[in-house]
């Protein structure tokens, strides 16, 4: 038998489509670079989360840009071969602003548009 509340719970998830992320300081020509992100799950969180427990806020940073981060075509924006220059030839602030428009949960007001 189905559980009525899990299918929902499903459903809403479903709905809770990729992101795009308004990044003016990548962009060019005087537009912002987009790159979209797909909702984290609790696993996606609990992966980070584990392997930087003990610290290393900026490398799960850029851990979650690998993980989550895609073009508009859903291929992936970064590899782990861009870690090294993630983390040490891109403005910080940036890639901590991205991140975590990656690891917030939907706002109420995109919450409301589903």
């Amino acid at each position: 038998m189905a559980n009525p509340i899990i299918d929902r719970a499903r459903l809403h998830f479903r709905a809770d489509e990729r992101r795009a992320i308004e990044v003016p300081e990548w962009g060019e020509g005087g537009q912002p670079l987009m790159p979209y992100a797909a909702p984290c799950t609790l696993a996606d969180k609990r992966v980070l989360h584990n392997r930087y427990k003990d610290g290393g806020l900026q490398e799960m940073y850029v851990h979650a840009l690998v993980m989550k981060a895609q073009h508009e075509d859903g291929k992936p924006a970064f590899d782990l071969a861009d870690k090294r220059a993630l983390m040490t030839s891109v403005d910080p602030a940036v890639v901590e602003r991205v991140a975590e428009a990656i690891l917030a949960s939907a706002s109420v007001e995109d919450a409301e548009k589903n």
